[in-house]
């Protein structure tokens, strides 16, 4: 291989590495993982104490610890005749586009890093491997890797607000007492 041919393949390394660094920043953000499980819970089949749980412990707290993730487009294609702040955002559109953002940057992770996000053990034969190239390379194993990342990621999001719907039961019941809860009573406790 020529210099010229093994300067060029280094720089396409770099890029990747620093594509795959970004992507792994980026996913590590909670508020953008909430808003992702949360539009993933909603398309699914929770039932609505989950999509409740969902709504309160993770929606709301990524909104209001701010929008950092609103992509710039539903904003302007929210305007009505290109006049700013005419237009409406719909919520469904921004948990839409951050669960896009998610599962694009899963593609610039190489796949022991998706694995190690869901707390798997590395493979020895895939482990190193960008999941966008392997997804080219072998459609098979690498609409796996997402699909596994994806349920297990939607599987723990569910239980942390299940976890989060149960300790405010809890929560409310202590403050409040249970004759209170139990009944409505306002002047008990």
């Amino acid at each position: 291989m020529t210099d010229n041919k093994q300067q060029e393949k280094s720089e396409e390394e770099k890029k990747k590495e620093a594509n795959r660094n970004f992507a792994l920043e980026m996913n590590k953000d909670e508020n953008l993982k909430n808003l992702a499980a949360v539009y993933m819970i909603e398309q699914g089949d929770w039932g609505e104490n989950i999509k409740s749980a969902a709504e309160n412990s993770l929606y709301w707290t990524s909104i209001q610890e701010g929008m950092k993730y609103l992509n710039p487009e539903t904003l302007k294609e929210s305007r009505e005749e290109e006049q700013r702040y005419t237009g409406s955002i719909k919520e469904k559109d921004i948990l839409k586009d951050n669960f896009a953002t998610f599962q694009t940057n899963l593609q610039y992770m190489k796949v022991n890093d998706v694995l190690n996000d869901i707390g798997a053990n590395p493979d020895e034969k895939y482990g190193n491997e960008y999941v966008g190239e392997l997804m080219k390379k072998d459609k098979k194993v690498g609409e796996g890797v997402l699909g596994l990342h994806q349920q297990a990621f939607g599987y723990n999001k569910v239980s942390e607000s299940a976890k989060n719907y149960a300790g405010g039961l809890v929560e409310a019941v202590n403050e409040n007492g249970l004759e209170k809860i139990t009944k409505g009573d306002k002047n008990s406790k």
